[in-house]
This record gives C-alpha cells, structure tokens and sequence, in this order.
C-alpha cells in the first residue's frame, strides 16, 4: 500500500491546500485548448478584451498585477488634521494687465465697463 497522495506529495509532508491549489490551477491553465492556445493565453485575452470594453474591475486587474496595488493612504496620526491654503503671488500674477484688459484689471478701485 503506497503512504503517497493522488497529488504526488509524501503524506509525511501535509502540504498546505492552497500550495495544492495552485499547483493544479497552475497545471490547467498551462495545458493547451482544442484549439492548441494554452488555456492561460485565452484567460489573458478575455481580462483584456473585458478591460477594453470598459469594464473598471478588469482595468484594475490589469494595472494591480502589472504595477503592483497601490498602498492604502496612512491615516493621519491623532485624528483629524487641518490643513490650509494661502495663495503665494508669482512673478506672473504680479505683472501688469495686459493693454488690452477691462479697466478694473487696469487700475485698482475702477470700476467694470457698462
């Protein structure tokens, strides 16, 4: 009587399921179709074929496996934080108006055109 599995792997080593699972996933989608294409090149078409039709989930597939998912943002430590905006001039909004700009752009205090 043989101590081995149907997997091939000695019963002394009580491999872990999901090693087992994607062991023979990794094994299906390795063999080829009826039509010779191996199964993982036709499961790569329709992820993209599904991306291109606009399908958001499979877009997100696609850029998760190629760059890897994007960290979650860190939480802020101690709660909540304020943050505030002040407005910097720059060379370009301290220059002049242009000469052909309305008169409130022209001088200061003057009023809009009529």
């Amino acid at each position: 009587m043989s101590t081995e599995p149907d997997d091939g792997e000695p019963a002394a080593a009580a491999p872990n399921p999901s090693a087992v699972m994607r062991r023979r996933l990794i094994a299906a989608l390795a063999a080829p179709a009826d039509d010779g294409v191996p199964l993982a090149r036709k499961v790569v078409d329709a992820l993209i074929g599904k991306a291109c039709d606009g399908d958001l989930a499979a877009i997100r597939e696609i850029f998760d496996r190629a760059d890897g998912k994007s960290p979650p943002a860190p939480a802020p430590e101690g709660g909540e934080r304020k943050v505030t905006f002040e407005w910097k001039p720059t060379a370009s909004s301290a220059a002049p108006p242009a000469p052909g700009a309305p008169a409130s752009l022209r001088e200061p205090g003057a009023s809009p055109e009529s």
